[in-house]
C-alpha cells in the first residue's frame, strides 16, 4: 500500500539557530513514533551527516549519485542511503560533504533547464515508500536552496531570539512567494518556533509577542528551551532521545531533558500542522517544570511515558 509522504524543509537563512539538530530530533522522534523517515544532509557542511557518527569524507553521498549526463540528472544505481543507529529500518539518511557545494556550478548551465528540480526527481523515487522526507537546508538562498523548497510541501523554520530573525523570515516568505508564483507549486510555511529558548527572560517574550501579533507567520506553541543536553547528545553522536535513554540505562533512573519533552511537544504539533494527527498529545502542563513533581501529580502524559521508554 502506498503512503502519503511528506516532504518538509527545516530551514533558515541565517546559521546557528538549530536547523540540524531540529532535523536530526525530528527524524528521531518519528521513528520512536513508529513512522518511517527519511533525512537529507542537504548543506555542504555535511553536519546532519556528522551528527550521526558518519565521517562524512568516507561514505557514498547523494551528491556522487548527481550526474548532467542523466535524463533526471542522477545515477540511480549510486542512491544509497545510510541507517541510523537505534532506529533500524525507521530512519535513514543521504548523507553529503563539502563536494555538494559545486552543486550550482553543476547544475546552473541553463542549456539544460530543470537546474531546479534536482533534489525533487530523486524524492520522487521515495515517495510513497517512507512517510516524511525531511531536508536539512544550507544557511543561504542559493540554487541548493531552491531545489530544496522546490521539493517540498511544507517549511518548518526555527528561529532564535535576535534581531536577524525577522530579517530572515521576511526573506524567506519572498522567496517562497515567488517560486510558488513561477513553478506553480503550493509550499507552505508549515510552522515556524523558537529553539535555544529561555522563555523566562524579557527580550524572548518580546519577539515571540512580536511573532505573534504578524498574522501571516504560523507562529507554534512550541519552543525549543536552551539545554547543556542537547550539546552533549550532538558530541556523542546520538539524538536527545537515544541519549536520555543511554543515561537512563546507565544511571538505572529515568531523566528526561528539556529538549526531550520540547521536542516531544514540537513533533506532536508538526503532525497536526501537516495533517498526519488530529491534535497534539502534550507531555505535561506548560507551569510543570520539574518532573519528578509531574509525575507524582500525575501529569506526565501516558502517551510521552510510552514514548520515552520505547
Amino acid at each position: 500500500m502506498s503512503i502519503n509522504t511528506s516532504i518538509i524543509s527545516i530551514t533558515n537563512l541565517k546559521g546557528g539557530v538549530a536547523k540540524t539538530t531540529t532535523t536530526a530530533n525530528l527524524g528521531a522522534g518519528l521513528a520512536k513514533l513508529g513512522y518511517k523517515v527519511l533525512m537529507i544532509d542537504w548543506d555542504p557542511q555535511g553536519n546532519l551527516t556528522m551528527h550521526f557518527g558518519y565521517d562524512s569524507e568516507e561514505v557514498d553521498t547523494l551528491y556522487s549519485a548527481l550526474d548532467t549526463g542523466q535524463e533526471d540528472f542522477y545515477k540511480s544505481e549510486k542512491l544509497a542511503t545510510l541507517p541510523i543507529e537505534n532506529y533500524p529500518g525507521q530512519l535513514f539518511l543521504f548523507g553529503n560533504n563539502f563536494n555538494l557545494s559545486r552543486f550550482e556550478t553543476m547544475f546552473s548551465d541553463p542549456s539544460l533547464g530543470g537546474g531546479h528540480m534536482v533534489l525533487a526527481n530523486v524524492l520522487s523515487l521515495y515517495k510513497g515508500k517512507v512517510d516524511f522526507i525531511l531536508i536539512d537546508c544550507q544557511p543561504s538562498l542559493s540554487l541548493l536552496t531552491v531545489n530544496a523548497y522546490y521539493a517540498s510541501d511544507f517549511l518548518f523554520i526555527p528561529l532564535e531570539v535576535g534581531s536577524f530573525s525577522k530579517n530572515g523570515m521576511d526573506k524567506i516568505l519572498f522567496a517562497l512567494k515567488r517560486l510558488n508564483k513561477n513553478y506553480n507549486r503550493n509550499i507552505k510555511v508549515g510552522g515556524v518556533f523558537f529553539t535555544r529558548m529561555e522563555p523566562n527572560t524579557v527580550i524572548s517574550r518580546d519577539y515571540v509577542d512580536y511573532f505573534l501579533s504578524a498574522g501571516d507567520i504560523p507562529l507554534m506553541k512550541a519552543q525549543i528551551r536552551r539545554n547543556i543536553a542537547i550539546k552533549e547528545s550532538q558530541e556523542m553522536g546520538m539524538d536527545i532521545f537515544s541519549y536520555d535513554r543511554k543515561n537512563s540505562d546507565e544511571t538505572k533512573r529515568r531523566i528526561i531533558s528539556n529538549s526531550n519533552e520540547d521536542y516531544y511537544n514540537f513533533i506532536q504539533e508538526l503532525l497536526v500542522l501537516v495533517g498526519k494527527s488530529k491534535s497534539a498529545k502534550q507531555s505535561r502542563s506548560a507551569s510543570d517544570k520539574n518532573e519528578a513533581q509531574a509525575k507524582r501529580k500525575g501529569k506526565l502524559d501516558k502517551a510521552f511515558l510510552s514514548f520515552i521508554n520505547a
